[in-house]
């Protein structure tokens, strides 16, 4: 009996550190990933949120080895589970910010490719820009995949991206500011879709990516000041 009683009382002394520590590590983390400059604060809650469940498991062992029933297990098990549960609860938004990132760095990249295959379509037809009405499938050969005409933010359209309508058939050499034209951009819609700002999809962080004349890709978040005309 002397046994099971050190063995409680030292269960419950293992699973109250343990909350403590999941309750110090919430908070210093959730300080140190909103506050500027305290990298250090973070990193010490991610630990103290690691250690947390490793007292708990402790605390757990010491309960069911000494066969204790009732609070003392539930106040062990909710030792264990409470700092995982914060620690994904604080890391959650950083993850969805992460995929938010990701997909919009994979966003540029096809409107990369796209812009590339336009140029080499131009190469073939007298530096002229493609039809807008068959845009798609003009750059077709000179794309590696149908998956490059798709924004990841929106994976069920079979294309994402718009033309701009201004460069219908024009010429390269008629193009004034290549720089700062408006060439493809993210757009709800589908297949050979081309128009002007107001086709403008807004996916990623509330902006958009666009491809321009000259080749560069560039996400913008203010699109009231795009070039759109071709002269």
């Amino acid at each position: 009996m002397l046994v099971i009683s050190v063995q409680g009382g030292s269960a419950r002394r293992f699973a109250v550190i343990s909350l403590v520590l999941a309750a110090l590590g919430t908070v210093t983390l959730a300080v140190g990933v909103r506050a500027s400059g305290w990298e250090v604060l973070a990193a010490v809650g991610v630990l103290l949120l690691l250690a947390a469940p490793v007292v708990g498991m402790v605390a757990l062992v010491l309960a069911v080895v000494g066969r204790l029933h009732g609070g003392t297990v539930g106040l062990a098990a909710l030792a264990v589970l409470a700092p995982v549960i914060a620690l994904a609860w604080l890391l959650f938004p950083a993850f969805r910010s992460a995929q938010s990132v990701a997909r919009q760095r994979l966003c540029m990249q096809h409107l990369k490719t796209l812009s590339m295959a336009r140029m080499l379509y131009m190469e073939d037809w007298d530096e002229r820009y493609p039809p807008a009405r068959s845009w798609s499938d003009c750059l077709r050969p000179y794309m590696r995949s149908m998956e490059e005409y798709r924004c990841p933010a929106a994976p069920r359209q079979k294309s994402g991206y718009a033309f701009n309508l201004a460069l219908d058939c024009v010429w390269s050499e008629q193009a004034a500011y290549p720089d700062k034209t408006v060439v493809f951009y993210d757009a709800t819609g589908g297949w050979n879709l081309s128009g002007g700002k107001e086709l403008i999809a807004r996916r990623h962080h509330d902006g958009a990516n666009f491809a321009f004349g000259d080749g560069h890709v560039q996400y913008i978040y203010r699109t009231n000041v795009l070039r759109w005309k071709a002269r």
